[in-house]
């Protein structure tokens, strides 16, 4: 980096003091101010060549959302509706459903559900990140709907000067509730599942600051704030999001893959 070092010395700094405003301040004092004035200017120039040193991390990601399927979410079943409904509700009371409400007049059977592996239930697409700095080069793929960790680079400072590493926690959740239809229908029994999808991603991490040449600034580091998004839909709906900024926006669709709905017809099947 010496080879900067001429050019600061030899930049001319005599606009300093032709203003009229100094006109009446003695010579000896004008003197020190421009000593002054070019010792915070050569200041300055010092650190920006020192932050030109420093190597700073580059993050990337896409999304990339899957086709949607069209789910098949109901049953005609040949056999007496009496007979659908009280197996339906015995396999259901087994299962790990949850039953909130049962009406046989109406013939809604209300259930809700909660897990913490949404990627059997839905579809929200796949991200992919990279994450380089130095000789580091990093990539992440996930599902959406999947827990997962990964690195972030940033900058901070007035002039972005310092690079900032952060590692992030997404802990993803799936919750809700379906409408199970029981009706007569000929002779035999029509069943139809209808579900309501909450799906929720918390993010936490902490953050790493670095001075210039490298070495973590203290007092700069810590936790980040925890956040957290949500969206909902339903069965053979797709619903679509923006999770990212006005500047870099990230569109995720999501929509089930059917598993809940299946596995609630196939106990009457």
């Amino acid at each position: 980096m010496r080879k900067y070092l001429p050019h600061i010395f030899i930049i001319d700094l005599s606009y300093l003091v032709k203003d009229k405003a100094m006109a009446t301040i003695p010579k000896k004092t004008i003197g020190k101010i421009k000593i002054m004035k070019k010792s915070t200017l050569l200041l300055f120039l010092f650190v920006f060549v020192l932050a030109g040193c420093a190597v700073h991390g580059k993050s990337t990601f896409v999304t990339i959302t899957s086709p949607k399927v069209e789910i098949a979410n109901e049953v005609f079943i040949d056999r007496p509706f009496s007979d659908v409904w009280d197996e339906l509700v015995k396999e259901l009371a087994k299962s790990f459903y949850v039953i909130n409400n049962i009406e046989k007049t109406s013939r809604i059977i209300n259930i809700s559900f909660s897990t913490d592996t949404p990627e059997e239930y839905i579809d929200c697409g796949t991200t992919t990140r990279t994450y380089e700095k130095g000789e580091e080069h990093t990539k992440y793929t996930y599902k959406v709907v999947e827990s997962s960790s990964y690195k972030l680079a940033s900058k901070a400072g007035q002039h972005g000067q310092f690079p900032v590493m952060s590692n992030i926690n997404r802990k993803t959740s799936l919750e809700g509730r379906a409408n199970v239809y029981v009706a007569p229908e000929d002779n035999g029994t029509r069943v139809t599942v209808n579900c309501r999808y909450i799906f929720s991603v918390n993010v936490s991490g902490n953050y790493i600051t670095y001075d210039v040449f490298g070495n973590p600034i203290p007092f700069q580091s810590g936790a980040h704030s925890q956040t957290s998004d949500s969206i909902a839909f339903n069965t053979n709906q797709e619903k679509t999001v923006n999770w990212g900024t006005a500047e870099q926006p990230a569109d995720i669709n999501c929509y089930s893959t059917g598993k809940l709905e299946q596995d609630i017809l196939s106990f009457i099947k």
